[in-house]
């Protein structure tokens, strides 16, 4: 039987505060793992609540992110939007970054997307599977 969300949770948060920051060939620099990337795992870009099953999800994925990072095929920049980031309206690079991974039984191709305002490191923002699963 698999895991409940609650303990997901506990090792997606304990996991996500050893990473730090891992250099990314890809965009030849340092991908942080920050706050942003962790409070987007159970919040949208709106400040509520993500639904259970989306939040599984993303928590599933998540080990794969190092892994993409670091090798990871090379990068597009999937858009620029005006966000609003804790009251102040900033610029943002959204980019992404994929690579397919074997996940337990099935091969994934996963997307690791990071962003970047135009003062500040690259961060980790979020993670999602872009193809179906297939097994192996």
């Amino acid at each position: 039987m698999g895991k409940n969300t609650s303990q997901m949770i506990s090792e997606a948060k304990a996991l996500y505060k050893t990473l730090g920051s891992i250099y990314c060939p890809a965009i030849k620099q340092d991908v942080v793992f920050g706050h942003h990337g962790e409070n987007h795992l159970f919040f949208d870009g709106h400040g509520h609540r993500r639904n259970e099953q989306n939040i599984r999800r993303r928590l599933y994925l998540l080990p794969l992110a190092p892994n993409i990072v670091k090798n990871g095929k090379p990068v597009k920049l999937k858009e620029t939007r005006t966000i609003r980031v804790r009251g102040n309206i900033r610029e943002a690079d959204f980019y992404e970054i994929g690579l397919s991974c074997l996940n337990g039984k099935f091969t994934e191709f996963a997307v690791v997307i990071v962003r970047k305002f135009p003062i500040g490191p690259f961060h980790y923002y979020s993670i999602r599977s872009k193809h179906k699963r297939r097994r192996k």
